[in-house]
């Protein structure tokens, strides 16, 4: 090597396995740096995402046998900076990870794009690609669909799981605290019937003292006042139950709904979780609606109907077809 020669790690055990490997659903060759977003785009809308190796070309030798040529390429901060850019200019930014590889003293990048967690993805110009067959191909109008349906469907069943679990450690607290108040109140109760009875006791003591009948009685009548308290003590906890008070918050509950709704009825105000339901479906008609449109795509006649059967029960319950049909040709909302 000559001097003043840059020099670099050895090769990782990974790029060692891909450069083994033919362009497939997750390894792809570039003969140099330049990179396009499309495909950091595909594979980041892939399930398993993908490794991107620049200065490697891919050749066939006589038999038509892939195999792949180490060219290298240049490693620099400007190159990193242009592979960084090409990665945040995608909609939404992508997050990569790039390595300087070396073999045989000649480096090349290693570039490793994750599956994305913000699907589906885009480059800057509105391009959907996705990582299939050793390709990248075009994400069709159903594909996108279905990652836009299964995207608000997680985010739908994330917010669901948290309400319910806020909504529990709620009841959970007021059933404690309501626990704990009857149980001081029955506490504080047993302790002043028993120094009433022990006031009466001694009262009778002084009074009676001597008489030997009295004192009989007053005994009597000590032990059946500690057998009845104790024995509130002992149905107050047993029949202590915190479904009565569970059974009160949901009738509250539903008598606010009942008034809530008559309110909207009466101001003729449409059910803000239909409005926000609406709402959201048709961002999502007029989204796939623009893709068709720029991506010169024809949408089958069927697919406003299968929109139909797929979309959120309280769409299917306030709205027919005919709804789904006009909002998808309202020129005003492209």
């Amino acid at each position: 090597m000559m001097f003043g020669q840059p020099t670099y790690k050895g090769i990782s055990p990974r790029a060692k396995a891909l450069l083994a490997k033919e362009e497939n659903l997750d390894v792809d060759f570039k003969s140099e740096v330049k990179l396009d977003s499309e495909d950091l785009v595909a594979f980041a809308n892939s399930d398993t995402g993908g490794t991107l190796l620049l200065g490697i070309e891919e050749l066939r030798d006589a038999k038509s046998r892939q195999y792949t040529n180490i060219r290298g390429c240049t490693i620099n901060d400007e190159n990193k900076q242009k592979i960084n850019a090409k990665a945040y200019s995608c909609i939404p930014h992508i997050e990569i990870s790039i390595h300087a590889e070396n073999i045989s003293g000649i480096p090349f990048y290693r570039i490793e794009i994750p599956s994305g967690k913000s699907k589906p993805y885009c480059t800057q110009s509105g391009i959907y690609k996705i990582r299939k067959d050793g390709r990248n191909k075009a994400l069709l109008p159903d594909e996108l669909f279905h990652i836009f349906l299964e995207k608000e469907s997680d985010n739908f069943l994330s917010n669901f799981k948290r309400a319910t679990v806020e909504l529990r450690e709620e009841l959970n607290e007021q059933n404690n605290a309501l626990m704990n108040s009857m149980w001081e109140t029955a506490v504080e109760t047993e302790t002043n019937i028993e120094k009433a009875v022990s006031n009466i006791g001694d009262m009778l003591n002084d009074v009676y003292a001597g008489v030997e009948s009295a004192e009989a009685n007053i005994q009597e009548f000590y032990r059946e006042m500690s057998e009845s308290t104790h024995k509130l003590k002992e149905d107050i906890e047993i029949n202590y139950d915190v479904k009565d008070k569970l059974a009160t918050v949901d009738k509250n509950i539903i008598n606010l709904a009942w008034k809530l709704n008559s309110i909207l009825d009466h101001l003729n105000i449409e059910d803000p979780e239909i409005t926000y339901a609406r709402e959201q479906f048709q961002g999502i008609l007029w989204a796939s609606k623009r893709i068709f449109k720029e991506h010169k795509i024809a949408s089958e006649e069927t697919f406003l109907e299968e929109i139909y059967e797929r979309a959120p029960r309280i769409i299917r319950e306030n709205y027919k077809l005919e709804d789904i049909i006009n909002w998808y040709n309202t020129p005003t909302q492209l």
